[in-house]
């Protein structure tokens, strides 16, 4: 039990921020989601962000956001149709992670 304010805030962002393991996964996801961005669609820069890019993540609640960057040459002419190819690969990957387009 917290003997006062500072300790109490203190065990509360322990209680909040993501174990070493729920870091460890995600490093773990990202290289894969990497390594099939780059296979199917030559990316070339990958970087996360959001509130895991920025360590101010929630355990057990935030997800992780990444950006990636693929060359012109293998975008297709309607954007729509890009993302739809993403996530196909990003399905065959991952069948059962439920990838969704927005």
């Amino acid at each position: 039990m917290p003997r006062s304010i500072n300790q109490g805030f203190a065990d509360f962002l322990t209680k909040l921020t993501p174990s070493s393991s729920e870091t460890q996964a995600a490093k773990s996801h990202r290289a894969s989601i990497e390594s099939c961005l780059k296979a199917n669609f030559a990316m070339t820069r990958f970087f996360r962000t959001g509130s895991f890019g920025n360590g101010t993540s929630i355990s057990g609640y935030s997800d992780v956001d990444y950006f990636a960057e693929i060359p012109t040459k293998n975008l297709k002419q309607h954007s729509g149709r890009t993302l739809s190819s993403v996530k196909e690969a990003l399905d065959k990957r991952f069948p059962s992670t439920g990838i969704k387009e927005f």
